[in-house]
């Protein structure tokens, strides 16, 4: 009986070794191999030598970039002083034509109020004394038929014909008379006036214009300068940022 105890305790206890053994076998085979420190360095080595290849191809193609970029604000500079010659070659041109215009303008004024205006007046006024003088003349004329006839022996009806004929002469030369005078009232009080307002207006008008063309001229050439200066600032970034980036790819 004390043997057969025996027995089964010694199988139950290699069973029990087996076992032990089994299971740190298997946690040996599912811990996994840590690498080694020399395989890690070379990866990183590798990965920095990519992403530094990787940033010099970018700078090269911004340099790049920029090269293409100088080249297009170099021509934008040159345009913006083209410009500017422009403008101011426009501005005189304006200016002058403002000023000749001007000029005209008073001219035609100090014309008018030293030459024309007086003209006209002493042409009407010597009208309307024609107009006097006929007046009274065909006055003189009818008062010598009414005369004439009146001791001369002729028939009535001749003296009818002559006497009328006179009356219509002196009646029309009445009415020329109030229509002169009426001519040279309105010439004096409304038409010379009037051409004489007329004209100032536009000497006015010729005065605001070239005001407003020194003042467009002004503006333009300061707006085509700031062009220009935006065009040389655009230049001095490039340059500078082109210079950087050759300092940095030369390292």
């Amino acid at each position: 009986m004390s043997k057969t105890l025996n027995v089964v305790g010694s199988c139950l206890f290699l069973a029990f070794l087996c076992s032990c053994a089994g299971k740190a076998g298997f946690r040996e085979s599912t811990v996994k191999p840590e690498p080694s420190a020399g395989g890690t360095d070379a990866a990183s080595d590798a990965k920095k030598a990519a992403d530094a290849e990787k940033e010099k191809a970018e700078k090269v193609l911004k340099r790049s970039k920029l090269t293409r970029d100088l080249a297009i604000a170099r021509e934008e500079l040159v345009k913006a002083k083209t410009a500017i010659e422009n403008q101011k070659a426009g501005n005189k041109d304006s200016v002058e034509k403002a000023e000749s215009e001007l000029g005209l303008a008073k001219k035609k004024l100090d014309d008018f109020a030293a030459k024309h205006a007086p003209v006209r007046l002493e042409k009407a006024r010597n009208e309307l004394q024609g107009s006097k003088d006929y007046l009274k003349e065909n006055e003189e004329e009818l008062a010598q038929l009414e005369m004439m006839y009146k001791e001369a022996d002729l028939a009535d009806k001749t003296r009818e014909i002559v006497i009328d004929r006179a009356k219509r002469r002196l009646d029309r030369a009445r009415k020329a008379l109030v229509l002169q005078t009426r001519e040279l009232e309105n010439l004096e009080q409304a038409t010379l006036p009037h051409e004489t307002a007329d004209l100032r207006l536009q000497l006015r008008q010729k005065e605001l214009a070239l005001d407003a063309a020194k003042r467009t001229a002004e503006t333009d050439v300061k707006s085509k300068q700031i062009d220009l200066m935006k065009a040389e600032s655009e230049i001095v970034r490039i340059e500078s940022e082109a210079a950087q980036l050759d300092k940095e790819l030369a390292t």
